[in-house]
């Protein structure tokens, strides 16, 4: 089991001894379910691997199966010591679906509607030492603050040896899409230094949901300089960007973790392609089997030759005809965004290093489309290499060129770049080439929430999107 979960197993092996071993248990054994109770132990002390959300419904189980008051009292009391609880107590006070509701009957849609009276005009209030301020993404000083803060405090790995390093220009790119909030880019400040140590930002979203086109807040790069975050500062800027959002006039926003916070309308998990083999073995990313060596291994992972005629990389002049073929081919998936001719511009043309788009055009017109965005790592495992890069699958419609096809031959193009990995997800159509193409499952899971809005399970391959 996770470390970080112990106390959760230990609180939780109390509770089971509190309620079996109660004196009250033979009167409502049948509402105790005393058998589920004794099954959830059994799991908890025999499993080395379980996940928050495992534990999390094991707590609920033990609340929702005890009928004693003075027991159901003291297991809420006690669950509180939980820090998997007191972690995302925030969010059981928010218009989000909570697990405690996953029985009920829930409309799907709208949880509350609001209105801009109903929306605070004065910033949510900061502990004394600290200060907001907006960060204006086009402002170089500025984005590079955000860009430090990012690069030392953002998406660590392997305990602090493996960080995730988004450029400023990638910044820029992200940050400021077509209609962007420009109060939206959140910042926190130190009132005695003016040091930047809290980042969040929301941008506009249109969203495709079950047929109903929706304008979300899409919540990113929320990040919490390492000294500050035990004084509950993620969320003090999560509703100051709620709170901006809702003054934009936008009711429902949508964002991404990769913890278990409350409960996900979707998830999905990643996968990883090696392209260059001797760089990540050096690294320790990839590894040679037994009876194996470095070379087989490369030739072994060498990527299927492919040649599609009329292949080639997007221009400004197919931006009307790809807005056209992505809305037709997003249509199959449950949610989707909904891009226009200035997001397509913008989202999707070749910015060196950051974004590559690329068309199959046949007789004059473009009938597929895929691209990819670049993300560096910074490693400190390696006395020389500092770092590698990784082309992550971002949208693509397809009317003629097999998927499988087109994937392999944006693989070959990223490695002609010097691209080092090639990661996708499960969503969208991503199962049907993840095996052939030799697609590995990493450690990485990604779920999807929405703030203001109720809506059922959508499995990975009925969502059609993509947060960076």
């Amino acid at each position: 089991m996770d470390s970080t979960l112990s106390k959760e197993k230990e609180i939780l092996n109390g509770l089971y001894s509190l309620v079996l071993d109660s004196p009250s248990k033979e009167e409502s054994k049948e509402l105790l379910e005393l058998k589920l109770l004794m099954e959830d132990r059994e799991k908890l002390n025999g499993s080395s691997d379980l996940s928050e959300a495992q534990i999390r419904v094991m707590f609920e189980n033990l609340e929702k199966h005890v009928v004693d008051s003075k027991l159901k009292a003291m297991i809420v009391e006690t669950k509180k010591k939980a820090p998997l609880f007191a972690q995302h107590s925030f969010w059981n006070n928010q218009l989000v679906v909570k697990y405690c509701d996953e029985d009920k009957e829930r409309p799907q849609g709208i949880i509350k509607k609001l209105e801009f009276k109903d929306i605070s005009t004065v910033p949510t209030p900061l502990p004394e030492e600290f200060e907001w301020c907006i960060i204006d993404v086009n402002n170089m000083e500025e984005i590079e603050e955000v860009y430090k803060l990012l690069k030392d405090h953002y998406m660590e790995y392997d305990k602090g040896k493996q960080k995730t390093t988004l450029t400023i220009d990638f910044l820029r790119w992200v940050l400021a899409p077509p209609g962007y909030f420009k109060d939206c880019a959140v910042g926190i400040r130190l009132k005695s230094t003016k040091e930047l140590i809290g980042f969040a930002n929301s941008a506009p979203a249109k969203i495709s949901l079950g047929g109903t086109v929706l304008d979300m807040g899409s919540f990113s790069y929320l990040c919490i300089e390492r000294r500050f975050r035990a004084k509950r500062l993620p969320s003090f800027i999560t509703t100051e960007l709620i709170r901006r959002t809702n003054l934009n006039g936008v009711w429902q926003s949508f964002f991404t973790s990769s913890k278990v916070i409350f409960v996900p309308f979707s998830e999905v998990w990643f996968y990883g392609r090696v392209l260059n083999y001797t760089k990540l073995f050096e690294l320790e990313y990839a590894s040679i089997p037994s009876g194996s060596s470095l070379e087989e291994e490369i030739e072994k992972n060498r990527l299927p030759t492919v040649d599609i005629k009329g292949f080639r990389e997007m221009t400004k002049e197919d931006v009307p005809q790809v807005v056209k073929i992505l809305a037709q081919y997003l249509k199959r998936f449950e949610m989707h965004p909904v891009f226009t001719e200035e997001t397509v511009e913008h989202m999707f043309l070749t910015k060196k290093g950051i974004v590559h788009s690329y068309v199959v055009e046949s007789e004059k017109a473009v009938t597929d489309f895929v691209s990819f965005y670049l993300v560096y790592y910074t490693v400190h495992r390696h006395e020389t290499i500092k770092g590698f890069s990784a082309a992550n699958l971002y949208y693509y419609a397809v009317t003629k060129t097999p998927l499988k096809e087109l994937v392999n031959m944006v693989m070959v193009t990223a490695e002609k770049m010097g691209v080092d990995t090639f990661d996708t997800s499960d969503s969208m159509e991503n199962k049907t080439f993840i095996e052939e193409l030799k697609f590995e499952k990493l450690n990485d899971c990604q779920h999807f929430y929405f703030q203001n809005y109720s809506f059922r399970k959508i499995l990975p391959e009925e969502l059609g999107m993509h947060d960076i």
